[in-house]
């Protein structure tokens, strides 16, 4: 009889090692996934980010080249009306 409680009693501390096992893992797993989509995130917003870096500079670029030419009509106009 005494035999049989300490089977059981090891049985059910078995059981319990195995779900902390499974408990473990399934954490294990969600981090590996969370973390995998943060940085799928965090990868996303910076090729976002260039982007929008690359579109500005290139919006700056052509309003200077039309502020440009505008000077330069302006300049000929105003030599023309001093001269």
């Amino acid at each position: 009889m005494q035999h049989d409680a300490v089977v059981e009693d090891i049985e059910k501390i078995i059981e319990e090692v195995y779900q902390v096992r499974v408990k473990t893992e399934q954490s294990e797993k969600k981090v590996l996934e969370d973390t995998f989509k943060l940085q799928k995130s965090v990868n996303d917003l910076e090729a976002h980010i260039n982007t929008s870096i690359i579109q500005e500079k290139s919006v700056r670029k052509a309003q200077d080249k039309t502020l440009a030419e505008e000077l330069d009509v302006l300049k000929k106009k105003v030599s023309k009306f001093v001269s």
